[in-house]
């Protein structure tokens, strides 16, 4: 049932094709528009516009996991399309629950971060950009 009202963030994960991303902290997803400016004589002194291209993207960071398990993704298959692959992957970011909306969409890595400082845990942090249009649908 789809939760009604302000949920725990916690619920929403972000997705690598049908394989949760292990051990994550955070995600961020950003849709942004262009405009184009329209304003002429007859704007009575006013900006006006029409919409542009569209874009979307985003970023994660996870405590790193060289093994992530079954039914899991992490960083070392974010490398590993990173260094051999196209760098494209099909992303989720989705609460799972049914009735609730996600956004499902190709996206293209542009970066992969991994942090190991002494005596906490390693985190790796990925960067992206959407390449297409994004699908939102009821789960």
């Amino acid at each position: 049932m789809a939760t009604v009202g302000a949920f725990n963030a916690t619920k929403f994960r972000f997705l690598i094709g049908s394989d949760t991303f292990v051990n994550e902290k955070g995600c961020t997803l950003r849709i942004e528009g262009d405009k184009i400016p329209t304003t002429s004589k007859d704007s009575e002194g006013w900006d006006e516009f029409i919409g542009g291209l569209k874009r979307w993207s985003g970023s994660g960071t996870a405590i790193f996991c060289f093994t992530p398990g079954t039914g899991k993704t992490g960083a070392t298959t974010m490398i590993e399309e990173f260094l051999t692959g196209d760098r494209l992957a099909t992303a989720k970011f989705t609460t799972g629950v049914t009735g609730e909306k996600e956004i499902t969409g190709t996206i293209f890595m542009d970066s992969i971060e991994i942090k190991a400082e002494m005596e906490t845990a390693m985190e790796v942090s990925f960067s992206f950009t959407g390449s297409g249009k994004p699908i939102l649908a009821t789960i």
